[in-house]
C-alpha cells in the first residue's frame, strides 16, 4: 500500500488510477491510460447520459485483465511474501 489508503470520498478512483501509473511506471503508460479512459467513461454512465457499446464493454474487460496482471505482477516484484487477494 505504500501507506497510502483511499476511501469512498469524491475522486477516489481517479487517485487510485494516478497511484498506480506512478508505481508501475512508465512500462505500463499506456495501459494505466486506457484504464483511466475507462474510468471516465464509466464516471459518464453512472452520473450522465451515456451508452457503452458491447465491444467497449469486451475490450474494457480485456484492459482490466492486463491491469489487474501488471498490478499483481509489480506486488510480486516489489515483495513476493505479498499476494493479491483473488476471490
Amino acid at each position: 500500500s505504500y501507506g497510502k489508503r483511499t476511501n469512498a470520498a469524491r475522486g477516489h478512483h481517479r487517485e487510485l488510477v494516478e497511484f498506480a501509473r506512478k508505481k508501475l511506471g512508465q512500462k505500463f503508460s499506456k495501459i494505466t491510460s486506457t484504464y483511466n479512459q475507462m474510468r471516465k467513461k464509466r464516471n459518464k454512465l453512472e452520473y450522465d447520459i451515456d451508452s457503452v457499446t458491447v465491444s467497449e464493454a469486451e475490450s474494457a474487460i480485456k484492459v482490466a485483465e492486463m491491469f489487474f496482471s501488471a498490478v499483481e505482477d509489480k506486488i510480486s516484484d516489489d515483495n513476493p511474501q505479498q499476494k493479491l487477494w483473488k476471490p
